[in-house]
């Protein structure tokens, strides 16, 4: 059952006691379809939005809730009783974790159909290859991208609660820095194509091995379809069966893509190969 909490402020002159409990994700949501707009920095909030009052190593967001609400929040996200001054504080057990399952819950509610999303993690590479996505597959898609090198168990959730009714491609970026975050990470993007850009030492001083790093890495397409990423023989050892590999090489022209460069005085000539394509390329 809910805990409830005995809140005390003044209406009219009169003491009045309310009652409030911990909020759901499914009530948390409603407020989200409402003020469809996310803020965690009072030094930005947006009129109208839900403040997320996010705990760090150096700050206490719970201690900003109330000039978030005077800026113009409709809400403030609480899970610190004792700043809980009115129904416009949503009290959770913890403020990162609501945030994370209010992105998941938002991502399962826009479904599968006609909605196709692509998930980026590495070691490096990420936002470029995002970006090039952007560029190419914007004329034809209408998308929604992680903002900037949004990649964290912060920002993975604020992207994803971007998508909106009329998006049909979703690229989005998956970073991390230790084990057991990547789960949490595919349950928020749940991507049904993954891009594997680089596997190196960025961050190895969090897993244990190389292998455990790409295990961990790997998390994040438990659901997608299709792997792209350029041959490895560590990632090959480790692949789960469900997922379909779409390799580039340039040294093992048994791939998808055989690329072959050739650099000249002033350009770079690329050979592509597939099973059914060729092309030659300047760039």
């Amino acid at each position: 059952s809910a805990r409830h909490f005995n809140i005390l402020h003044f209406t009219n002159s009169t003491n009045t006691i309310h009652y409030i409990c911990i909020v759901t994700i499914e009530q948390l949501y409603a407020h989200f379809l409402t003020n469809p707009v996310v803020c965690t920095d009072t030094r930005n909030i947006t009129p109208g939005c839900l403040f997320f009052a996010l705990k760090g190593g150096n700050f206490n967001g719970n201690l900003f809730a109330q000039d978030a609400l005077n800026k113009g929040a409709a809400y403030a996200v609480v899970d610190e009783e004792a700043v809980v001054q009115s129904e416009r504080f949503l009290l959770v057990h913890d403020v990162l974790t609501a945030l994370q399952e209010l992105a998941s819950s938002h991502r399962r509610k826009l479904g599968v159909t006609g909605l196709r999303i692509v998930a980026l993690t590495g070691s490096n590479g990420k936002t470029i290859v995002k970006e090039w996505l952007y560029y190419l597959l914007s004329p034809e898609y209408s998308i929604t991208k992680s903002p900037k090198s949004y990649n964290s168990q912060v920002g993975v959730p604020l992207s994803v609660l971007a998508l909106h009714a009329q998006t049909n491609l979703g690229l989005f970026e998956a970073g991390i820095s230790t084990t057991n975050e990547m789960a949490v990470l595919q349950q928020i993007i749940q991507p049904s194509i993954g891009i594997f850009t680089h596997i190196g030492p960025a961050h190895n001083e969090g897993f244990a091995s190389m292998t455990e790093k790409i295990s961990e890495k790997l998390q994040l397409f438990a659901a997608a379809a299709v792997l792209i990423y350029k041959k490895n023989e560590e990632v090959d050892a480790l692949l789960p069966n469900h997922l379909t590999p779409f390799c580039w090489s340039e040294s093992d022209n048994l791939v998808n893509v055989f690329v072959q460069r050739h650099t000249g005085a002033d350009y770079t000539r690329l050979h592509l190969q597939t099973q059914t394509t060729q092309l030659d390329c300047r760039i």
